[in-house]
């Protein structure tokens, strides 16, 4: 164990880091005291800060470099991700703090902006007086199409999208999805690929050849069921998003500091120097305004250790051969891998730490790790949407009184649960002493009662009822014993609606 190695064991020992976050060493060790510190003095979640320090990183990059992957494949370092806790964690003030500098630098560039404006309304009154000013922004609070591909036509170093709650973007998907295709915008930026808008105002199309786009946000706990779902999970959209959500939920305690002012660390400052030398690489234009990014080559060593752990994941991919239980995600893990390596690189030489001559052994290790880590994080919150679903009931009332499971799996999807979800449900509410539903063949159910004004009772083969009223009117469907619809008291039909909501809420 080196020097660095044995005071980051006894800062995680002292900040009670030491099971929560095991990948740290991967980073320069003057970022690791801007974590470290920030936890100690400002009470900021170890990992959220890790994370959100790769996602500024990106920001300050841009489209100025770019990881060489293979054959014509080249990354810029733009990354998808998502701050996942409960309420009060501290999700937020790591994005602000670590954003800062970036903010700070665009409210400079709208002071120019509005000066330059000034000028340009001044002189337009006297005749032709070119072409007007441009807003260059690098962090944007707003994600519909017209606003990224405008901010970025005026930025082609790259934006970043980040917002408190990212829930309002996946709602703003909903919202547009027939008329701007937000969804493939996402998707086609993220793969490298030209992006085209067209606006009705303009006749030709706005064109951005490298996109760099990156996009970060929060979500409280609760709400993950809304996100997790099959509508995003089937476009491929999530396979994208690197996931943070903590082991150690605990909230920290606040402290009355023993030290002066004074006597704490600059973390601001620091912080700010390494944010400035990654924005000092420059964003270069050809003379036809085309951009000409750096590309940085990963050193051979590197690039055999990347090629041989993205190998691993083929095999297994190819191991598998139902291709209904073949993990999209796993085959999007190499990009973001090639894109946190070139980030750690660009992190060290701008900490005064490394070169940026090639992308080391080093980094595609500490990348790798990294993956590892935010893939378990991934698992946790999996499982944890799945248990736990959003709008349970609502599902419900979209089916017929008779259904197969892809009828079921359609109608939950447009509430927000999980396919997992929606065959523990048929399950548990086909059997019991109340079920809803009763299995009439493989992958068929029948409503014993439906949520509408007016219920079913059910009698069974044998004379008996599940809801304890009794009916004459009998249907068999597949030789299971129906009944048709008959008018209930308002006190039947409250009972039932409970018992639906009861068992909605899986």
């Amino acid at each position: 164990m080196d020097r660095l190695d044995l005071t980051n064991a006894i800062r995680q020992e002292t900040y009670n880091i030491k099971e929560t976050y095991p990948q740290f060493n991967v980073f320069p060790s003057k970022v690791q005291d801007i974590i470290y510190n920030l936890a100690r003095y400002e009470n900021y979640n170890i990992e959220y800060c890790a994370s959100v320090i790769l996602s500024a990183a990106a920001s300050a990059i841009g489209n100025a470099c770019q990881i060489h992957i293979k054959g014509a494949w080249y990354n810029s370092p733009a990354l998808y991700m998502m701050l996942v806790g409960r309420p009060g964690l501290g999700k937020t003030p790591p994005m602000g703090f670590l954003y800062k500098p970036l903010r700070d630098l665009d409210e400079v560039r709208l002071n120019e902006y509005c000066e330059a404006m000034k000028a340009f309304d001044s002189m337009s009154g006297d005749g032709p007086a070119g072409e007007s000013p441009k807003l260059v922004k690098t962090v944007i609070s707003d994600f519909t199409a017209e606003a990224m591909i405008s901010a970025h036509y005026n930025n082609p170093r790259g934006v970043s999208v980040v917002v408190d709650e990212i829930l309002g973007f996946f709602k703003s998907i909903n919202r547009y999805n027939n008329r701007s295709n937000l969804i493939e915008l996402f998707l086609t930026a993220y793969s490298g690929q030209p992006l085209d808008f067209i606006r009705k105002s303009e006749k030709y199309p706005t064109h951005i050849r490298h996109p760099c786009i990156n996009l970060l946000g929060s979500i409280q706990t609760s709400l993950l069921g809304n996100v997790l779902c099959d509508e995003f999970e089937s476009n491929g959209l999530l396979d994208r998003f690197l996931f943070v959500y903590p082991k150690d939920k605990r909230i920290s305690e606040w402290s009355l500091s023993t030290s002066p002012l004074n006597d704490r660390p600059d973390i601001e400052g620091e912080w700010s120097r390494v944010l400035s030398n990654l924005l000092s690489l420059p964003c270069l234009l050809d003379n036809s305004s085309n951009l000409r990014p750096h590309f940085i080559e990963m050193e051979a060593v590197a690039k055999e250790c990347f090629y041989d752990w993205n190998n691993s994941i083929i095999r297994a991919v190819n191991s598998v051969s139902n291709d209904m239980e073949v993990e999209s995600r796993k085959m999007k893990l190499n990009s973001n891998a090639g894109r946190i390596a070139l980030i750690l690189q660009l992190l060290k030489w701008a900490s005064d730490e490394g070169h940026m001559d090639y992308v080391d052994l080093e980094s595609v290790s500490g990348a790798i790790d990294l993956i590892d880590y935010y893939e378990q994080t991934y698992d946790r919150i999996k499982t944890l949407a799945q248990d736990k679903p959003q709008d349970g009931s609502s599902w419900i009332l979209r089916l017929n009184d008779e259904f197969t499971t892809k009828d079921a799996e359609r109608a939950a999807m447009q509430a927000g649960l999980s396919r997992r979800s929606v065959y523990n449900a048929l399950d548990r509410m086909s059997s019991g002493p109340n079920p809803l539903f009763i299995k009439t063949g493989h992958g068929q159910y029948a409503k014993i009662h439906d949520s509408a004004p007016c219920t079913f009772a059910l009698s069974d083969k044998n004379g008996g009822n599940y809801l304890g009223q009794r009916t004459d009117t009998k249907i068999v469907v597949n030789g299971y014993p129906k009944v048709q619809e008959k008018v209930q008291s308002a006190k039947v039909q409250s009972a039932i609606r409970n018992e639906v909501m009861q068992y909605g809420e899986i």
